[in-house]
C-alpha cells in the first residue's frame, strides 16, 4: 500500500525577526522572511504547488485566505 504525503495549509506570521512560513501541524518555520510580501509570496508557491491554502496572519490578526 503507497501512501500519500498529505500537505496542509501554509501560514504566514509575523514574528520578532520578520515574517515566517509555517506549514500546518509543524513547529518550525519552513522559511524567515524580512517582509511579508516575501513571505507571502513563498507561502503561496508552496499552496499552487501542495494544491493547499494561505492563511496570512498580521498584527491584529487574519489578512488574507487564499485557496489554491
Amino acid at each position: 500500500m503507497v501512501r500519500q504525503k498529505r500537505h496542509r495549509m501554509q501560514y504566514v506570521l509575523p514574528t520578532g525577526s520578520g515574517w515566517a512560513v509555517i506549514e500546518e501541524g509543524r513547529h518550525v518555520p519552513t522559511g524567515i522572511f524580512q517582509t511579508m510580501d516575501e513571505a507571502a509570496q513563498d507561502a503561496e508557491t508552496r499552496a499552487q504547488r501542495y494544491h493547499t491554502d494561505v492563511i496570512i496572519y498580521g498584527m491584529d490578526g487574519p489578512l488574507h485566505f487564499t485557496n489554491y
